[in-house]
């Protein structure tokens, strides 16, 4: 089984909107992958504090008719062994998340996919949220496709 990790910034909005969202489609599909969510940020906000889901991903969840499933789990940060016990890394933002990872893990080589989905208050919900179901969407069709060996 492999296994997909999708960054954001405090995991609680578009990387665990992501991970549902993901989990759902790619259950339905018989694709041999599992999916976890992990926050660059090494503290999370104190606003943060007690949150376990937006309530804006929990309903956009909702929208598709996908429970929320991990919703109880708190926001938890990347490590060194998240990113390694993965075989695909998907950073949500390029412009925020780059310069994090960097700065969490200098010097660390590794493929990390960036996509450029907004955080809520760069691009809102409305907008962002439409955009990374249509990523994770022609993700899933990637995952799909037989690939090439030489």
């Amino acid at each position: 089984m492999s296994r997909l990790l999708f960054l954001c910034t405090g995991n609680l909005y578009r990387g665990r909107f992501a991970e549902e969202y993901f989990r759902a489609v790619a259950g339905d599909l018989g694709l041999p992958w599992t999916v976890t969510s992990r926050g660059l940020a090494e503290r999370l906000d104190s606003r943060q504090a007690g949150q376990t889901l937006s309530p804006v991903a929990e309903d956009w969840l909702g929208r598709f008719g996908i429970p929320a499933a991990a919703a109880g789990r708190a926001p938890r940060a990347v490590t060194l062994a998240d990113l390694l016990g993965h075989q695909h890394v998907i950073a949500l933002d390029r412009a925020e998340h780059e310069p994090l990872f960097s700065q969490r893990f200098p010097g660390l080589s590794l493929p990390v996919e960036f996509w450029h989905i907004g955080d809520a208050q760069v691009e809102p919900p409305a907008l962002a949220l439409p955009r990374l179901v249509d990523a994770i969407d022609s993700l899933v069709d990637r995952l799909q496709r037989p690939s090439r060996t030489a």
